[in-house]
């Protein structure tokens, strides 16, 4: 009898494992975020953008999923939608010699309209490129292709905590801070900081209004010289 009973008792423990992990595994938040290119043609490095965006958003329980506008499905399952509309030349490679482009502005934005974060947002590759190239120099190799990758992600993981979050909080620290500095976008390690984790994941996931052109208004990552 007894070894019956501790077999029964190891055989709950052990279905109550299995329910625990299925409860950890169901209580990720799928995230997809969309990426509409200004320029067909862009050489940013999409696994290095996604594994850091998940890297930075994962303790906060959100499962995040890349992908392209023009490759969504005509009927996609996408749980909580972001869009970013990708502005500028989105590669790593310098301008042509000659070239005019403009260094003033944000890193990247995001829509408000009378006071609430939207899902839709910015990234001005042009300038964090630009940022990039301070601490790294001009070139094109996969060092700066990493890096621009890197830079990418982090300006859009900072959107994403002010979009999901919905706060147009920053921290002192980390990934959140109100403006990022060339070697922060380029550093090995970036963290999401416990103060901002801690907004995602009370705020949760829900469905918010689209821009309206009359009232929208932008919340912007700035430049730290």
């Amino acid at each position: 009898m007894r070894s019956v009973a501790m077999l029964v008792l190891l055989t709950v423990f052990a279905f109550s494992g299995v329910e625990a992990a299925a409860q950890t595994h169901t209580a990720m938040v799928p995230v997809t975020v969309v990426l509409d290119f200004e320029q067909a043609k862009h050489s940013v490095p999409l696994e290095t953008v996604q594994a850091e965006l998940q890297k930075l958003l994962g303790d906060s329980k959100l499962n995040v999923k890349l992908r392209l506008r023009q490759e969504l499905p005509a009927d996609p399952q996408l749980g909580e939608l972001v869009v970013f509309k990708m502005r500028g030349r989105c590669t790593p490679a310098p301008l042509p010699v000659g070239a005019l482009s403009d260094e003033r502005g944000p890193l990247a934005m995001t829509y408000t309209t009378d006071g609430e974060i939207l899902p839709f947002g910015e990234v001005e590759c042009d300038h964090v490129r630009q940022s990039l190239e301070r601490v790294l120099g001009k070139a094109n190799d996969e060092r700066h292709t990493n890096a621009f990758g890197l830079a990418v992600a982090r300006v859009m993981a900072h959107e994403i905590y002010h979009m999901l979050a919905d706060s147009k909080a920053h921290t002192k620290t980390g990934v959140t801070r109100e403006s990022l500095s060339p070697t922060q976008l380029s550093q090995a390690s970036l963290i999401m900081p416990d103060e901002a984790r801690t907004r995602l994941q009370a705020n949760g996931a829900g469905p918010r209004p689209a821009p309206d052109a009359e009232s929208a208004g932008f919340s912007k990552l700035r430049r730290k010289p």
